[in-house]
């Protein structure tokens, strides 16, 4: 599709072919046909109106030596017409206005016609400030739906974190009502059964009441350790630590994709917790980066500072030995790297029932 500008010059253009043919033929309409379409194919080229207007000034003062280029001066005037150049541009009519040539009704025409270019300028002018305002309105329209979208993707994130969040905590309080409540009044009823056993051995009732109250007390104990358990948070916890951690800077990297079971989930807190511990008391590290790496068969940990590699920071270390320990505890690999700073590096095999690390 062709622009309106373009469009508007073509016509113009033509109308002026128009009127050219209307004049007695001679070489010079030629020339002068040629000469204009060079000058208003610069004028189109060129986008400042300096050289717009040296060009049109020079088109205006050859018209006094050629009047048959006077037959363009509309088709000139449209291109080198600005609204903060209007009045000079009205110049360009003086060739039609001081020469004999061309006759007086082609001057009307050519004047008319001239009035008609200026008028389809302004209205191009208006149209190119409307489409751009348009343009601007649309690109600040998609920016603001953007960020609207974004924001509230955002917001139901948070909402959808704040329910998990109070979910947890709710669970926990139910696993500590349960805990001091019917624990506690279990506990005390098998004690009291305890006691009448104590006086009176032979009664078969009494046993059964012990067997169920100790199964009772049992089944309560599993089900608040499995509360307790799914309530723990590993990423926030986590993030907790770091967060608290003002020793040096920090960057985390939780790539886990998997819950792990509960007993890792300890394990890898108590581990992140030692590593920094070690960190504050052993390095003179500026910045500690931790990644939680998951892998089909098993999780990696990766703790490294750019600390320096001192023996006395793996050598004798009570919290190194503890991170070892729980790593092995749960069938998994601990390794030390001194290459690029101080790196400790995790393994733990995922899917087997493991042996919980009491400390």
């Amino acid at each position: 599709m062709l622009h309106m500008d373009t469009i508007d010059k073509l016509v113009l253009f033509l109308c002026c072919i128009l009127i050219a043919l209307m004049q007695p033929f001679t070489e010079l309409q030629v020339v002068s046909a040629i000469i204009s379409s060079i000058a208003l194919g610069l004028i189109s080229w060129f986008d400042s109106h300096q050289y717009r207007t040296i060009i049109a000034t020079s088109f205006v003062i050859l018209c006094f030596f050629y009047s048959h280029l006077c037959i363009f001066i509309p088709v000139i005037l449209y291109g080198c017409f600005e609204k903060k150049m209007s009045y000079w541009v009205c110049l360009g009519l003086l060739p039609l206005l001081l020469t004999d040539a061309p006759p007086a009704s082609t001057r009307i025409i050519i004047l008319v016609l001239a009035l008609i270019s200026v008028l389809f300028k302004i209205r191009t002018i208006r149209l190119e400030e409307l489409r751009t305002q348009y343009q601007t309105l649309f690109d600040t329209a998609r920016e603001i739906s953007f960020r609207l979208n974004l924001q509230n993707q955002e917001l139901l994130e948070k909402q959808d974190e704040d329910i998990r969040i109070a979910t947890l905590n709710e669970r926990n309080r139910i696993a500590r009502e349960i805990h001091d409540n019917v624990g506690h009044q279990l506990s005390r009823a098998l004690l009291q059964v305890g006691a009448l056993l104590t006086i009176h051995k032979e009664i078969p009732q009494l046993l059964s009441i012990k067997d169920t109250l100790s199964q009772s007390m049992d089944n309560i104990r599993n089900s608040v350790h499995n509360l307790y358990d799914t309530s723990i948070d590993l990423n926030a916890q986590i993030e907790s630590i770091v967060k608290n951690f003002h020793f040096c800077d920090t960057e985390l990297n939780m790539g886990f994709e998997t819950v792990p079971e509960p007993n890792i989930k300890y394990a890898l807190i108590a581990i992140v917790k030692e590593a920094l511990v070690n960190v504050t008391k052993h390095s003179d590290a500026t910045c500690v980066r931790l990644s939680f790496i998951e892998h089909p068969a098993f999780y990696q940990i990766i703790i490294c500072d750019n600390g320096k590699a001192t023996d006395s920071r793996h050598e004798n270390g009570i919290g190194l030995k503890n991170i070892s320990q729980r790593a092995e505890a749960l069938k998994g690999h601990f390794l030390i790297r001194t290459q690029n700073g101080f790196e400790l590096f995790i393994t733990i095999p995922k899917e087997r029932k493991y042996e919980r690390f009491n400390n």
